[in-house]
């Protein structure tokens, strides 16, 4: 079982959001009742095949209490017995001026893949609240929503410096993908664009040298990536992932291309799975910023020119 929060926007428009794989606690199918799960693979096994992965025995020090004694509990105890913490360890960028006046919306959200979510707790803050917070010592905002289940949540808010940050990697086409190692870890909202340029040969069949757009007519997809947009994209052009797990999200680069982002790190390589018979390179110089008002709002993000870095 998967975990996420969701940021709302105005009109409670939802497209900032990130699924956490790497989620530390599961939550069981009572909302009281809380398990320590101690590594994301866990997480993954159980979304793959739950009826062979059992729930993990309870933490030690905190009792698992059957529904029935759980609702003979009273705050305090529950508080107690369920007050498990975890950290998001996530960024996002948000505009100041994009905040609508009844604030944004945090909603703590129980994710199950393929299934409704079910939202465990949600609270507001205006865009005063967060600048205090900001301006603050501790750049702390908490909020709580304990008859939906969330006993605290805690954001750190700290200003943007405006700054974009650039980076470029040389990478060879028999790698396949690789990350790119110069970057901070990308914020959801930020905006990515990358431009490849290179000359390389995939496999050993067709002569000629290609470019980051990839066989022309699109080649042999069979050996492209099976997940969209790679999957019938052109075999051999350029390609990039951000995030990772079911909040990943993918790129074609040929020879470029902008998006608005997860959070996560990110890769760039060439779209092709059997890259080791592969010739020559590729470098993809790689930009990242924060949104404007408009791109946030939108969630959307002009297309890139192969002249536009």
């Amino acid at each position: 079982m998967a975990a996420a929060v969701r940021i709302l926007g105005n009109d409670g428009f939802a497209w900032l959001g990130f699924d956490l794989l790497e989620v530390l606690h599961a939550i069981g199918p009572h909302r009281h009742l809380r398990w320590r799960v101690e590594a994301e693979d866990w997480v993954e096994r159980r979304e793959a095949d739950p009826d062979r992965t059992p729930w993990p025995q309870a933490d030690p020090v905190l009792s698992r209490p059957s529904s029935s004694d759980a609702a003979e509990l009273t705050s305090d105890e529950l508080e107690r017995l369920t007050g498990v913490v975890h950290n998001f360890r996530t960024e996002f960028v948000v505009p100041i001026a994009a905040i609508p006046p009844e604030g944004l919306l945090f909603a703590v959200v129980d994710r199950d893949l393929g299934q409704n979510d079910d939202v465990l707790g949600q609270v507001r803050a205006s865009a005063a609240e967060l600048l205090d917070a900001a301006r603050s010592p501790t750049h702390l905002i908490s909020r709580s929503d304990p008859q939906a289940g969330l006993q605290q949540l805690e954001l750190v808010v700290s200003t943007d410096d405006g700054r974009p940050q650039a980076a470029r990697v040389d990478l060879p086409a028999s790698t396949g993908i690789g990350p790119v190692p110069a970057l901070r870890p990308i914020r959801i909202g930020d905006v990515v664009t990358i431009s490849a340029t290179g000359q390389y040969r995939i496999g050993g069949w067709y002569d000629h040298w290609l470019g980051p757009a990839g066989y022309p007519g699109g080649g042999p997809r069979g050996y492209n990536f099976s997940n969209e947009p790679f999957h019938s994209a052109p075999h051999g052009c350029g390609m990039a992932l951000i995030g990772a797990g079911s909040a990943h999200q993918g790129m074609i680069v040929a020879p470029c291309g902008s998006a608005i982002a997860p959070t996560g790190a990110l890769r760039v390589g060439i779209n092709d799975t059997e890259p080791r018979n592969n010739e020559g390179a590729a470098r993809f110089d790689v930009r990242v910023r924060a949104p404007s008002v408009d791109e946030w709002r939108s969630a959307t993000v002009a297309p890139c020119s192969s002249g536009r870095r």
